[in-house]
């Protein structure tokens, strides 16, 4: 499982989507990226955590049966367009 807290409210669009082969691209760790995990590949499933609208989570879900351990400096990429904060501006990547 990888979890993910964003720091911005989200778009009710992207919050109403939980295909997770439609949202997440790839896990990336290390400095630069370097190495890395194909989450549209490995995730099962995805719900989101919107107790705190302002701060919403993204649970994925994946073929993996414990969580993923993330090192410092790892990020999520998202395909192209399907994460937006409320404003309509597209996130590509986020941090851990």
């Amino acid at each position: 499982m990888v979890v993910i807290q964003f720091d911005k409210a989200l778009s009710s669009e992207t919050l109403s989507n939980s295909d997770p082969k439609t949202v997440v691209d790839w896990l990336r760790q290390g400095p630069i990226g370097a190495s890395g995990m194909n989450l549209r590949y490995y995730a099962t499933e995805m719900t989101w955590d919107v107790t705190d609208e302002s701060r919403p989570t993204l649970i994925v879900r994946t073929k993996h049966s414990e969580d993923v351990q993330l090192i410092s400096g790892a990020f999520v990429t998202f395909i192209d367009g399907a994460v937006k904060d409320i404003n309509g501006n597209v996130i590509k990547k986020t941090g851990h």
